[in-house]
């Protein structure tokens, strides 16, 4: 069974290293580059993991028909 939840501050070492393992593997699908990303220092992304801790205000659902 798999568990999704919201990434954490502690997460950000973990994700960082995801997220650079995407973007050296599939660049075309982001509009940052590998460049970029690894001369942020891991701080900038324990930064961005505590911003998004709140759950957005509202959600919204759609359907496609």
């Amino acid at each position: 069974m798999q568990t999704i939840r919201l990434l954490l501050p502690t997460d950000a070492a973990s994700y960082r290293a995801l997220r650079l393992r995407a973007l050296s593997e599939h660049p075309e699908a982001f509009t940052s580059s590998f460049d970029e990303e690894t001369v942020r220092p891991l701080s900038w992304s324990t930064q961005r993991r505590a911003r998004r801790r709140r759950p957005p205000a509202r959600t919204m659902r759609t359907s496609i028909h």
